[in-house]
């Protein structure tokens, strides 16, 4: 009998979806409690490296997960899929919030810095170095194979849209731009995400609300269309919007991996004076992830009016702000995809390292022995997204997507339900 990944994807989804709004019950909706604890932190603490901890998670979210994430979902699912990505986003955030609790709660030093995250919040609170060991492996395909390849083709596919350079040879340089950042160290990485997430945000904001303003008399007919799309069956019919669904979760899903036990990799590295305040930052990032960036970029998609299907994810992007502003839209354009994929490349390369070097305390490997086949099978990935095209980098997506999400909610639940018996 034939497996439709499809059907398996949808079932997985809506499992993680049910599952969220558990936690998030459970836990007393976090959600709300949030702002005000982050503000009561930051005012506590100015300049705390939790913040910038939070930056550096920010800048592997804020990649292609928003700007890919967000045009495939619209042209696979229809504009209905906006309002599943943010009814998602509000629930999973819950996610977000438990594990990472427990990346920081289970989090070890390992030379002169912090590392954490599922492989060791299984490892130490479930006692089970198999299981451990397993979801490393799962992560380290996750950021190597998985979800680089997306990444890198988008890059390649900004600069060849302008530029008649082989994506082979812009494919060859970006791996050498990488590794050159990558190869100085976690404190490099940090540096990097921290200038250019605050800015790449700001930016892409002002230009996309300077052009829903220009468009004004559209946006409350973009609204209407996008929650008929979402909730109206009589009008698109049950299969319609049971794809809206499944593509706006897993579209969101992949904004913000909240509940995937791949942020709790860069959170672990945190030194929080509390693991619930690292929980309540992660929730924030889930916030600026989904409910604001991935929603106004949805609305704005929608506002434009452009024919989909004549599109195949980041250059629907490309094209509106070509039609708007001309050869300066396309340059700017050009300019978010690269910089919003950038950053997430060397965002999850830190997420499979830290990763990596959990099969150096359990199976007793040399660290510099683990990041070193490490970075080959990363530069494998870098590859894979020079040689492949944006449907299969996607298929590549939804398949860590599957893997990760459906372990980490068993091993969360079995987490917490060990917890409460100590």
């Amino acid at each position: 009998m034939k497996i439709d990944l499809e059907h398996v994807l949808t079932i997985i989804m809506i499992f993680i979806f049910i599952t969220s709004i558990g936690w998030t019950i459970y836990l007393k909706f976090p959600q709300f409690r949030t702002i005000k604890k982050v503000q009561e932190f930051n005012k506590k603490y100015p300049n705390h490296p939790v913040y910038k901890t939070f930056l550096v998670s920010l800048a592997t979210n804020l990649g292609t997960g928003n700007l890919v994430g967000v045009t495939t979902g619209i042209i696979m699912g229809g504009p209905g899929v906006i309002i599943w990505m943010w009814i998602f986003g509000f629930f999973s955030s819950a996610l977000a919030y438990i594990e990472n609790v427990y990346a920081v709660k289970y989090q070890e030093k390992i030379g002169s810095e912090f590392r954490g995250g599922a492989c060791y919040y299984i490892l130490k609170g479930l006692n089970s170095p198999v299981l451990s060991i397993l979801f490393a492996g799962f992560l380290l395909l996750t950021n190597t194979i998985f979800f680089p390849p997306i990444q890198v083709n988008t890059i390649i596919s900004a600069f060849t849209k302008i530029l008649p350079i082989s994506k082979y040879l812009i494919g060859i340089v970006l791996i050498i731009v990488i590794l050159l950042i990558v190869l100085k160290g976690t404190s490099k990485i940090i540096d990097v995400t921290n200038k250019i997430v605050p800015i790449m945000t700001i930016t892409f904001m002002t230009t996309i609300i300077f052009l829903m303003v220009m468009h004004y008399q559209t946006f409350v007919d973009s609204i209407i269309l996008i929650v008929n799309s979402a909730f109206n069956v009589k009008a698109m019919g049950i299969g319609l919007i049971i794809n809206a669904v499944s593509v706006g979760i897993r579209r969101s899903l992949f904004s913000h991996e909240a509940g995937l036990g791949t942020m709790p990799s860069i959170t672990g590295m945190s030194n929080a004076p509390t693991p619930d305040i690292q929980g309540y930052f992660a929730v924030m990032g889930v916030y600026v992830d989904t409910l604001i960036m991935c929603t106004i970029t949805g609305i704005f998609i929608v506002q434009m009016n452009m024919d989909y299907s004549l599109y195949d994810g980041a250059s629907l992007l490309m094209g509106i702000f070509m039609d708007n502003l001309g050869l300066f839209g396309l340059i700017m354009g050009i300019f978010f995809l690269f910089i919003f994929a950038f950053s997430s490349l060397i965002g999850q390369y830190y997420l499979g390292e830290s990763n990596a070097l959990l099969f150096t305390k359990v199976l007793k490997i040399s660290p510099k022995k683990v990041i070193n086949i490490y970075r080959i099978i990363f530069i494998i990935g870098l590859i894979l997204g020079i040689i492949l095209n944006m449907n299969e980098t996607i298929n590549l997506v939804d398949i860590g997507l599957l893997i990760l999400g459906f372990t980490n909610m068993i091993v969360l639940i079995k987490l917490e339900k060990r917890s409460k018996k100590i």
